[in-house]
């Protein structure tokens, strides 16, 4: 392939992007590998695209290879989510034993279905905190019908943590949620021990769910944000919930966003229609101390109990310890709550406290009639304004 075309690809496609700076990061990490050199790192699209041409100049006999290779790069995943799929995990190995499992694991390129994992950085170990960080590249692979041969469907990155300490492993980076499970099956198969919280399907055990009428995962959000939150000191605005109601006759599903939507009279409708919640969005504050200061943290991320649970998360920022112990202390919750005997009563209390009903149009149309009438005293315009709701409002009836 000609350079010309791939740089007029680079400037095509890295023009007004909102992915720029990960795209630029792809590059820097591509070529780190490539040359061996950590220093390399862009920092704006033409300091990028002077070096890949200098490089291919440099390597003429394999630039046609290597075009290849980085129109890969800019075709790689850049989504702006950051999922965390969080899991119990538990070994009897020291955090040293540990680390040399896990690095005897990667030694190699670890093919695993149609998915193949590349370990890109040196395995992280922090001893005190009892952590192992596996940073990897992956490749999913697909096998052309026509002349079999296979071909990379995509390609990213996936981090994986193992905490010894706090027993959780949280895998995350890779936006396709494919990856996440395939790695998942890969170290099963491996004889890890790791134990995904199901939160659809554990929600259906909770004790007492069926004397409610509210689904039990809505009752399980209910106790999170208005109970939990407030133990944990955490401060939240609700961005958008996810309902779904396969017995309802018209309306299965429904995703409602905006300001205030614990007050929306469609939020409130939905959860005494008896819908499941499966997916929100929230946003947190919490204050904290460090060295006799206090801080502000703050983040966004959004909760999926689509199966593994998951936190997903959209600004691109570095993982940090207090998102990391704020994702581990809400998994924990939930599945405190799964197990809690009195979660469907308290989720009631807070639903009938906090979420009424909303009211009918008729009853909204009668209350205003009746606050109206006892104002007035005279008769005539008394008759006046029963007569006005009666043309106005034909189909409710006042009484």
């Amino acid at each position: 392939m000609d350079i010309n075309i791939f740089v007029n690809e680079f400037k095509s496609r890295m023009k007004n992007n909102l992915y720029k700076k990960k795209r630029l990061g792809n590059f820097s990490r591509y070529f780190k590998a490539k040359e061996d050199n950590r220093e390399i790192e862009f920092i704006d699209n033409d300091e990028c695209l002077t070096y890949i041409i200098e490089y291919l100049n440099k390597n003429d006999d394999n630039s046609e290879e290597i075009i290849q290779e980085l129109l890969l790069v800019l075709d790689q995943s850049v989504s702006n989510r950051n999922p965390h799929y969080t899991m119990d995990f538990d070994t009897d190995k020291s955090i040293y034993d540990f680390h040399d499992y896990i690095a005897g694991i990667f030694r190699n390129v670890i093919r695993n279905d149609d998915c193949e994992y590349t370990i890109s950085t040196e395995i992280y170990l922090d001893d005190i905190n009892q952590i192992i960080e596996v940073e990897c590249d992956y490749k999913e692979l697909v096998v052309d019908m026509d002349s079999g041969n296979e071909y990379k469907k995509s390609i990213g990155i996936i981090k994986l943590y193992f905490d010894l300490k706090n027993k959780k492993y949280i895998s995350s980076k890779a936006g396709n949620r494919k990856i996440h499970n395939n790695i998942y099956d890969f170290l099963i198969g491996k004889g890890i021990a790791l134990k995904p919280l199901y939160i659809l399907k554990r929600a259906q055990t909770i004790k007492n769910k069926n004397q409610s009428e509210f689904a039990a995962s809505t009752l399980l959000v209910a106790n999170l944000l208005f109970n939990s939150f407030k133990g944990m000191e955490l401060n939240f605005n609700l961005e958008f919930v996810d309902f779904i109601n396969m017995d309802a006759p018209n309306v299965q599903g429904m995703t409602l966003k905006g300001t205030k939507l614990l007050m929306a009279p469609e939020i409130l409708q939905r959860i005494h229609n008896g819908d499941e919640i499966f997916k929100f969005k929230v946003s947190i504050e919490k204050l904290y101390d460090e060295n006799g200061d206090t801080y502000l943290f703050s983040t966004t991320f959004e909760v999926n109990f689509e199966g593994k649970i998951s936190f997903i998360f959209n600004e691109d920022v570095e993982n940090s310890e207090l998102r990391y112990s704020t994702v581990m202390e809400i998994h924990d919750e939930l599945k405190r709550l799964i197990y809690n005997e009195r979660t469907i009563e308290i989720g009631i209390e807070i639903i009938n406290e906090n979420l009424p009903k909303p009211k009918s149009m008729q009853l909204i149309i009668n209350d205003l009639y009746a606050d109206v009438i006892k104002l007035i005293k005279n008769k005539d315009e008394k008759i006046a304004i029963e007569k006005y709701f009666l043309e106005k409002y034909p189909m409710f009836l006042i009484k």
